[in-house]
């Protein structure tokens, strides 16, 4: 299951910046992992920005967690088309991934 936006929001008020720094130094320590181009197939945007899917959508596209070197920030549209590839982490309930 991908996590909500509320869930990003939430994660991304925990870091100690609002930035690529807060998000790796974060517990679940989100990398600048870029993009996949959906009309090329070529990696965009590694060690340059950081993009991860969310379980919300918005009309016809999904939300997702973006962040650079200067801020982050949930987004919609264009910058999150579902033809778009970018990276999943799934939400694990803590009780669960605590057990195993």
């Amino acid at each position: 299951m991908l996590p909500t936006e509320a869930e990003w929001e939430a994660e991304r008020a925990s870091w100690s910046s609002n930035n690529a720094a807060g998000a790796i130094t974060s517990p679940p320590k989100l990398p600048l992992v870029g993009n996949r181009n959906f009309s090329n197939g070529w990696l965009d945007g590694v060690g340059a920005n950081g993009g991860y899917w969310s379980g919300t959508v918005s009309g016809a596209d999904a939300r997702g967690l973006y962040f650079g070197s200067s801020t982050a920030r949930m987004l919609a549209g264009a910058a999150f088309e579902r033809s778009d590839s970018m990276f999943v982490v799934l939400r694990i309930d803590p009780l669960i991934s605590a057990a195993i």
